[in-house]
């Protein structure tokens, strides 16, 4: 879970530099801003998801 959550941060931050850079047209960084931002949530919907069963799990 975290290794993933942490590609997308490297990735985020990658694109972030590229378009500083001018490597990366902003309309193409614009386009997958968004994505990454629902990917990142939906990695944090999961690690909640994580922590409950975890904490269930160690109750029973």
């Amino acid at each position: 879970m975290d290794i993933a959550r942490v590609s997308v941060l490297e990735l985020g931050t990658q694109l972030l530099f590229a378009e500083r850079l001018q490597l990366l047209p902003a309309s193409e960084f614009s386009a997958l801003k968004p994505l990454l931002m629902h990917v990142n949530c939906l990695l944090t919907l999961y690690r909640i998801y994580l922590s409950f069963v975890i904490s269930d799990f160690a109750l029973h």
